[in-house]
C-alpha cells in the first residue's frame, strides 16, 4: 500500500508540475518538449496528459499537437477570485486611476515568494498591452512587486533578500546592498519605480496595499511605455497611486496615517 500511495502521490506531484510548467511559459508544448523539460519519461507525460485533458486542465492543439491550459483552470481560477474581497474593493479604483493616468493599471497580490496579477485595467488610449492576469514574478522584480516586498515584516524581508535565488545585476548573490538601498527608499518614498525590469519597453509605479491588520496584503501599479514615465512626471503618477492605494487599504480596513509610519 505503501508504494502505492507513494506513486499516486507522485503523479499528483507530476501533473501538477506539467500544469505549472505551461502557466510559467505561457506557450504551447508537446508531450516530448514537457518529458523532456520535467526530466519525466515520455510515456508517463503522455498519460498524465491525457487525464489532465479530460478534466480540462489542459487542452490540446490539434494544428501542432502542443498543449496548454484549458478552460477548466479558468473556472477554477474564477472561483478563487471571486473570494478575493480585494477586487471587489479595489475595481472601481483601479478603473478611477487608469482613466486619470490614461496608463494600464494592475493588482497584484503575493503568492509565494512571488506576487500574482489579479486584475489588469488597460488605460483608455492603450492601444494594446501586455497581458499580466494570473501571471507571476518574484517579490524583488517589477513596481508592484517591490512595493509589497518593501513592507513585509522584517524577518521576512531579510529571509527573501538572502535567499540564494535574489541575484543582483552583476550575477552575485548575498546581502545585495543595491536591493536593501532600494527598499530603504520605498519605504521613504511610498512608492517603487519599475524601469523596464520586466519588459524593455514597459515602466510602471507601484504602491503596498494594506488591511485591516496591518499588513501589506497587495500592491497597486501603472505601467505603460518609458515615454510615459519621464522624469518629471514621476510625482504626478506616484501620487495617484498612492492615493489609490490609499483608498483600498482604508476601505480593507487599513487605519489613516500609517503608510508614512512604515519607513
Amino acid at each position: 500500500m505503501r508504494d502505492d500511495a507513494h506513486r499516486s502521490v507522485q503523479s499528483v506531484e507530476r501533473a501538477l508540475a506539467i500544469v505549472q510548467h505551461l502557466a510559467d511559459d505561457g506557450v504551447e508544448s508537446t508531450g516530448s518538449q514537457l518529458a523532456r523539460q520535467l526530466g519525466v519519461h515520455k510515456s508517463t507525460v503522455s498519460r498524465l496528459l491525457a487525464t489532465l485533458e479530460d478534466a480540462g486542465m489542459v487542452e490540446r492543439n490539434d494544428q501542432t499537437g502542443g498543449y496548454g491550459l484549458g478552460l477548466g483552470v479558468v473556472a477554477l481560477s474564477g472561483t478563487v477570485l471571486g473570494r478575493l474581497e480585494i477586487l471587489r474593493v479595489a475595481d472601481p479604483v483601479l478603473r478611477r486611476l487608469a482613466e486619470t493616468t490614461q496608463e494600464t493599471v494592475n493588482l497584484s497580490v503575493r503568492y509565494r515568494d512571488k506576487v500574482m496579477n489579479v486584475q489588469q485595467i488597460p488605460g483608455p488610449n492603450v492601444l494594446r498591452s501586455r497581458d499580466w492576469v494570473g501571471k507571476t514574478v518574484f517579490l524583488h522584480r517589477g513596481a508592484g512587486s517591490k512595493a509589497l516586498l518593501a513592507y513585509l515584516p522584517d524577518a521576512e524581508l531579510r529571509a527573501y533578500i538572502n535567499a540564494p535565488r535574489v541575484v543582483n545585476p552583476d550575477g552575485q548573490h548575498g546581502h545585495l546592498e543595491y536591493l536593501w538601498r532600494e527598499v530603504a527608499e520605498i519605504r521613504r518614498a511610498g512608492f517603487a519605480i519599475n524601469r523596464g525590469e520586466l519588459h524593455p519597453q514597459v515602466y510602471a509605479i507601484g504602491a503596498p496595499i494594506f488591511d485591516g491588520q496591518g499588513r501589506c496584503c497587495a500592491s497597486v501599479s501603472v505601467a505603460g511605455a518609458p515615454e510615459a514615465f519621464a522624469e518629471a512626471r514621476i510625482p504626478e503618477l506616484a501620487a495617484r497611486v498612492m492615493d489609490a492605494a490609499r483608498t483600498i487599504s482604508q476601505q480593507l480596513g487599513h487605519a489613516v496615517g500609517r503608510f508614512a509610519s512604515m519607513a
